[in-house]
């Protein structure tokens, strides 16, 4: 080996080393995390097909992922993956974590690779300074904890890894093509194994189908320059021919599977791009901040605005000292059109928001993303020193400086803001655990005829996924993870599937109270973490919290008139003001940040509802006439020791000069009802050029807003601890009702959703005021009080839903629709 070839090696495992070294720094701490959210299903799963039927594993390559009625997806590749992991490991989380740090460092060295090939149009030696910084980028980019940290996380780095490796074996195919004696491996080999990582790829995940569009990309942009263009067109899809035949393979393979060329969740992904672009903040691939972590004026985020400022000039300088050849500007748009390329498939379910919850869907992107960055950062020059003026050698001098000190400080950057969004991933861990941990203790302590009912979990911390549903809290405490099964012994109000985790059925609470000795009720109350910023100690990952018992009282509801003690606070100069003398009302003006408040309350949440405010909407502006904005109640807790000290709710305002009612359903929120007493009260609205004339503030009785409506109890059905009635098709049960203390009613209409829908789904809350749009059954009923059957010959198979209303002379819905009755009717 050449003196040449070693230094060439030294130099590669030296970057390879650093690679390494990044993602050990950053992802380190994350290796003795636990398992979270989806996380519980899958180890559930591997645990019984494992242990019982080993040979249904591969059931997944030609059935729906996990044999899962709920999503469809194909992802064979995974549960082999994890298959994998469990057999060494059983459920001990870490071998799971070790794994997932592997594919993280695999695919940050497979594309440190794969950019130095891309690049070599610009000489090997500056394809290695652009692949080392573009890698080094990715390994600390801070989109990547969700992927890195949470175990089924593993999906996008699984693919991303795969895809990568096709890519570079694709390149080196066509260098072999064109060099074949120098080469090991004969071209068939080269085209053969890029095939294999290629079809490898879309088994894990669909998101990898972009890639025969950037491998013809990089084929017309980068070969065969003597080609005219539209030759090139076609020479270039001949060229990648194998890759679409196998695409096309792989969809016929997945449609087989699914029954639908599409899947995803609910069995579709279409694009509605209004939504998305509702749903995704692109401004977060560039400033990668987690809000709930890091505030807007954390010095970070000045850090990185400068470095993206000094790289932005730094290249514009070089455009008009026409350093940027010809070959930098086709990198650019390479890299740019691979990046919004590979964001495509995702689009669908896209939804990166503050708190960066779903920014693995990034993962494939962020590899071209940190490509395009590093070509905006590194200084690539085509600087000639001996063309040039002494002046201008100084001047090309000064931006190659300044270019390594931006990319430098860039990495240092994104890998600090890196460590601090995998903070919460960290602590999710940590909760988890102390949840497992408590509810096992407090099974010990009750007796052998008692339940606990847990009336809230962790559901998530600052972005981080701890548990979705009641399901995932069921395998939270099954025997694949704690050696025995507790989850019978534990009722819980979490959604069955997916919801709002803070709602509550009120009804089926009451149902409990009635047997009140045989429960014990307890409520999760997180340790709240104060060091809220990263200058106060962030990345100290020390939280968890404990079960609280919690004492409800049955009590009847109350009606309580507020308005004469409501006052007005400016936040300004957050005192007190009078209520308008002229009105006697208070007049808020929500362009200067006016609230209504209620001091020194005594309000037992177990009692007070319905909470109605009437407000008069007074124009200042017309450009707001028929607009919406939003009204929103805050209130907190006078107890100390409470399991939530504070919530809120939030309404569409309209911004209409009418008087309108408001009413908010505070029973159904476990945030209201866990704070125990409430001490203060505030109403707030979203600026703008409007006033409002608050004209009551009252607490109404339920009674004479919902109707009563439940299961006979003589004839009740099997209820599971998540609050589901399981039927057979041929099964009846039978409903009771009673709207007869609804003011004005003259009928009843009950309804049952169709199969796999939520009523609460529509309007994010139990109780609406309107009739549903989602209906398998509509019937309406003879009298306001009574009962009637119900068939799962109605239903059809699934989950459902059944709620009633009262309605007037008109048909129209008198307060609010009743609670609904959850159930399951079992496949035929």
């Amino acid at each position: 080996m050449s003196k040449n070839s070693v230094n060439k090696l030294e130099s590669t495992c030296f970057v390879l080393i650093a690679l390494l070294l990044l993602n050990v720094i950053i992802y380190s701490p994350s290796i003795n995390g636990y398992f979270l959210a989806d996380d519980f299903i899958h180890i559930s799963y591997l645990s019984e097909v494992i242990h019982k039927h080993p040979l249904a594993i591969f059931a997944n390559f030609y059935t729906n992922w996990l044999q899962s009625a709920g999503t469809q997806f194909y992802r064979p590749l995974i549960t082999l993956s994890l298959a994998c992991d469990y057999l060494v490991w059983g459920s001990n989380a870490i071998g799971f974590h070790l794994s997932n740090l592997a594919f993280q460092i695999i695919s940050t060295i497979l594309l440190y690779f794969v950019a130095h090939k891309i690049a070599m149009v610009l000489g090997n030696s500056w394809a290695k300074r652009l692949a080392a910084i573009t890698a080094a980028l990715f390994a600390v980019y801070p989109l990547h904890p969700e992927v890195v940290s949470w175990i089924i996380g593993r999906v996008d780095s699984i693919a991303t890894m795969f895809y990568l490796a096709a890519f570079f074996l694709f390149i080196e195919y066509q260098k072999s093509l064109r060099n074949q004696q120098s080469l090991k491996l004969p071209a068939s080999y080269m085209l053969g194994s890029s095939l294999f990582f290629y079809f490898c790829s879309v088994l894990s995940k669909e998101i990898a189908v972009t890639l025969p569009i950037i491998l013809w990309l990089w084929l017309f942009l980068f070969t065969d320059s003597e080609k005219k263009s539209w030759t090139k067109i076609g020479w270039a899809l001949k060229r990648t021919m194998p890759y679409w035949s196998l695409l096309v393979l792989y969809l016929g393979i997945r449609t087989f599977s699914l029954g639908t060329i599409y899947g995803g969740y609910g069995g579709s992904l279409s694009i509605d791009i209004t939504q998305v672009m509702q749903r995704f903040s692109a401004i977060k691939l560039i400033f990668p901040f987690n809000d709930s972590l890091l505030s807007p004026r954390n010095f970070l985020r000045y850090v990185l605005c400068a470095l993206y400022g000094l790289g932005a000039i730094v290249l514009l300088i070089r455009f008009l000292r026409k350093q940027v050849s010809h070959n930098v500007r086709k990198l650019l748009l390479f890299a740019i059109v691979w990046s919004v390329t590979s964001l495509l498939p995702a689009l669908p379910v896209l939804e990166l928001g503050e708190d960066l919850a779903g920014s693995r869907l990034i993962y494939l992107a962020s590899a071209a993303i940190c490509f395009l960055l590093s070509l905006v950062v590194v200084p690539v020059s085509d600087m000639n020193p001996q063309g040039n003026s002494e002046h201008g050698q100084f001047i090309d001098r000064v931006l190659v400086s300044l270019g390594w000190c931006i990319c430098g400080a860039l990495i240092t950057t994104f890998g600090v803001i890196a460590y601090a969004n995998n903070v919460p991933w960290r602590n999710a861990s940590d909760e988890a655990r102390a949840l497992q941990k408590d509810l096992i203790g407090q099974q010990e302590k009750i007796g052998s005829g008692q339940k606990l009912v847990l009336l809230n979990i962790p559901n998530s911390y600052k972005g981080a996924h701890i548990l979705y549903n009641g399901t995932t809290l069921e395998l939270l405490c099954s025997p694949a993870l704690t050696g025995r099964n507790t989850s019978p012994r534990i009722v819980t109000f979490e959604a069955p599937l997916f919801g709002d985790p803070d709602l509550l059925n009120c009804s089926r609470l009451q149902r409990f109270f009635k047997e009140k000795g045989k429960y014990v009720f307890l409520a999760w109350a997180a340790i709240p973490n104060k060091e809220a910023t990263y200058n106060k100690k962030l990345c100290n990952s020390n939280h968890g919290g404990s079960l609280k018992e919690v004492d409800l009282q049955d009590k009847s509801s109350i009606e309580l008139d507020l308005t004469n003690r409501l006052v007005k606070i400016d936040s300004k100069s957050e005192m007190p003001s009078q209520k308008s003398s002229a009105t006697n009302k208070i007049v808020l003006s929500p362009d200067k940040f006016e609230s209504a408040t209620i001091e020194g309350l005594n309000l037992d949440t177990s009692r007070a509802a319905f909470l109605e405010i009437t407000i008069e909407t007074k124009q200042t502006n017309e450009f707001n006439r028929g607009k919406r904005g939003w009204l929103q109640l805050q209130w907190s807790s006078g107890d100390k020791d409470a399991p939530v000290q504070r919530g809120c709710l939030t309404q569409p305002l309209i911004l209409e000069e009418s008087r309108q009612s408001y009413l908010f359903n505070l029973a159904e929120h476990k945030s209201w009802l866990l704070c125990r007493n409430i001490r203060t009260l505030t109403i707030m609205a979203g600026s703008g050029n409007y006033k409002l004339e608050i004209q009551n503030v009252r607490f109404r009785n339920p009674l004479s807003l919902v109707p009563q409506f439940d299961l006979d109890p003589k004839l009740v059905p099997h209820e599971d601890n998540v609050g589901l009635y399981h039927l057979n098709h041929d099964q009846i049960f039978y409903c009771i009702y009673d709207a007869s203390k609804i003011t004005g009613a003259v009928a009843v209409v009950y309804e049952i959703s169709n199969p796999n829908i939520w009523f609460e789904h529509e309007n994010q809350t139990f109780n609406a005021n309107h009739l549903s749009e989602h209906t398998i059954v509509r019937k309406q009923l003879q009298h306001l009080q009574g009962e009637f059957m119900i068939s799962g010959n109605q239903i059809g198979t699934g989950y459902f839903e059944v709620h009633l209303a009262a309605l007037d002379k008109n048909g129209k819905v008198l307060g609010l629709t009743s609670y609904p009755i959850c159930g399951q009717v079992a496949a035929p």
